[in-house]
């Protein structure tokens, strides 16, 4: 997603196939080191262009943490995408084509778990302690669609407890089928 590959949809389409036969999965592990390659190249100390391989971190190590490890690293972040795409959404910064797109992808890769109102704080806690926080500020990863993803920070206050309890209750009980 961070580079926009033409493969997504087709890794997408493919999802419950390629976790039966991982063998088949070669393209896409090709193409996923040529992208960060090609980042490392640009920004070999992780300052500026690399951080995008955040996306999705923050929100997902929260989700991490409140589920008490129960939800693995890569769904959490699967889920922390669709987070940060959903406050994107909010804060204008990507149109709803563009979410209702990501968030169809993401959700192969959602995993079962719902953030219910009471562990709200919890989640916030486990947000304000992130390493990429400046002050009161959630330093994230955030996108204006696919290959358009930029490090911002943004106020961890009561508008986006708002967005987060927003989001869990519209997206938070949908789930893979595959």
């Amino acid at each position: 997603m961070i580079a926009n590959s033409s493969l997504l949809t087709r890794l997408m389409d493919h999802y419950d196939e390629l976790l039966l036969s991982p063998g088949k999965l070669k393209d896409y592990i090709i193409e996923s080191l040529n992208i960060k390659k090609k980042i490392v190249e640009i920004d070999e100390y992780d300052r500026n262009e690399r951080n995008v391989f955040n996306y999705g971190h923050t929100f997902g190590h929260a989700i991490e943490t409140v589920s008490k490890y129960s939800v693995s690293h890569g769904q959490a972040v699967t889920m922390g995408m669709d987070i940060a795409n959903f406050v994107s959404l909010s804060m204008e910064k990507m149109g709803k084509q563009d979410f209702e797109f990501m968030h169809k992808l993401l959700l192969k890769n959602m995993p079962a778990f719902h953030l219910s109102v009471d562990m709200i704080e919890d989640y916030f806690t486990a947000l304000s302690k992130d390493k990429k926080n400046i002050g009161k500020n959630l330093g994230c990863i955030l996108s204006s669609g696919l290959g358009a993803m930029q490090k911002t920070q943004i106020p961890l206050d009561n508008k986006l407890k708002k967005v987060v309890i927003a989001y869990f209750e519209t997206y938070g009980s949908e789930r893979h089928s595959g």
